[in-house]
């Protein structure tokens, strides 16, 4: 022990160590490294680190991927919406369009768009029947209309005629009572024809569904009325007028509206004869065109009652035969212009007592508040005579028939 105290205690103390003096020890690795490098390049036999080992692959037969729930539902997702989507492709495309209207026709699967317009189609066809049988209807009213509605004008006249007796106003007045009741059993049925309306609703049509219902109605009508325009038969010239005259019908709004607006228990006599004259000129028929040839030709029966009338009004002897006696006015001609609506009027007035200017003057003032003449004037003056015999002046007068 005290040895080995004593040879610890002479160990020499660590000297300082100098860099430069330290060998390399890197150059030896990197020696090392080449000689590995080298070895295993090398068609030698020899191998430093030996043969790779094989791995067996029997033993990764039995391995699995870790099972994911949550994998496993997004590829199921992902697959039904892929064949989602190709299925709604090819069922909007078979159902809404025709790109694959050869496959669906070979298969025989039926396509909605085609089915949509075929049911357009029948509805279309369906409701232009229904138009046309309402609008025949309307037709067959509105001649029963104008029929007793041609007898009410008639009647009417007479009895506000002031030429008319009083059995004749009085037979008059009994037979406007019950043509006006034919005429508002036509009118209250073609009212609820008229209200109904004249179109459907389609599914998937847009547009003016009234207008294309309208040009279909008319479409028909037209072609009913060219089949029958060369057949010279009384019977199919009858329905040819019909249709044609149906077809104004079709488009007459303005007729429509007159006869649903209007209140018919609320007329008086003097209104139903206002009514069936703006009727009439509303209205296209056989019935209607006689009695718009009658309202436009003049009455110069009714003409020359009002020229008595008046004429009497001044003078008050003048249907007595009076005149050489007692004097007054005598007419000698007439000349009528029915082109121009105008009446010449030549004859003499009488007077013992000087006034025949005053007596013509009243005679023209008289012409003139009638509602039958206007702007009634004196073209001479000229008198003659002497108080014995009595005052002559040559009459003659110029009348134009008012418009009304």
């Amino acid at each position: 022990m005290a040895e080995e105290k004593q040879t610890e205690a002479a160990a020499p103390e660590p000297q300082p160590i100098n860099p430069l003096d330290i060998k390399d020890t890197k150059a030896d690795d990197s020696a090392l490294v080449s000689s590995i490098v080298s070895t295993e390049t090398a068609t030698g036999e020899e191998n430093i680190l030996g043969i790779a080992p094989e791995i067996d692959q029997s033993l990764l037969q039995g391995m699995e991927p870790p099972k994911s729930i949550l994998l496993l539902i997004l590829k199921i997702t992902a697959s039904f919406l892929v064949v989602a989507g190709i299925g709604s492709f090819l069922f909007f495309s078979t159902q809404l369009t025709k790109s694959l209207e050869s496959i669906t026709n070979n298969l025989d699967i039926p396509n909605v768009s085609q089915d949509l317009a075929v049911t357009n189609a029948e509805i279309i066809k369906l409701q232009t029947n229904i138009n046309l049988h309402r609008y025949l209807q309307i037709k067959g009213y509105l001649d029963i209309f104008s029929y007793s509605g041609d007898s009410y004008l008639q009647n009417y006249d007479v009895s506000v005629s002031q030429t008319s007796t009083k059995s004749e106003k009085r037979e008059s007045l009994e037979q406007m009572t019950e043509l006006k009741e034919n005429i508002k059993v036509a009118i209250n049925n073609s009212r609820e024809l008229y209200i109904k309306n004249i179109s459907v609703d389609l599914t998937n049509e847009g547009g003016d569904l009234e207008t294309m219902f309208r040009d279909k109605l008319t479409t028909v009508l037209s072609k009913k009325a060219q089949s029958l325009a060369e057949n010279e038969e009384t019977e199919a010239l009858r329905e040819f007028k019909t249709y044609t005259q149906t077809i104004a019908l079709v488009n007459n709004t303005e007729l429509k509206n007159l006869i649903i607006n209007s209140d018919f228990d609320a007329m008086s006599d003097e209104d139903v004869y206002v009514f069936v004259k703006d009727m009439n000129s509303l209205l296209t028929s056989n019935l209607t065109s006689i009695q718009n040839i009658k309202e436009k030709r003049i009455k110069w029966s009714d003409i020359m009652d009002e020229i008595d009338l008046r004429t009497i009004a001044v003078d008050g002897y003048y249907t007595d035969d009076y005149y050489n006696e007692l004097g007054g006015i005598r007419y000698t001609s007439y000349d009528f212009d029915s082109v121009n609506r105008r009446i010449s009027i030549v004859g003499e007035t009488k007077r013992f007592d000087t006034t025949n200017f005053t007596m013509i003057a009243n005679l023209i003032d008289e012409f003139n508040d009638s509602d039958t003449f206007e702007g009634a004037d004196m073209n001479s003056f000229n008198k003659s005579g002497s108080l014995t015999d009595g005052y002559t002046a040559i009459l003659k007068l110029s009348l134009n028939l008012a418009n009304n």
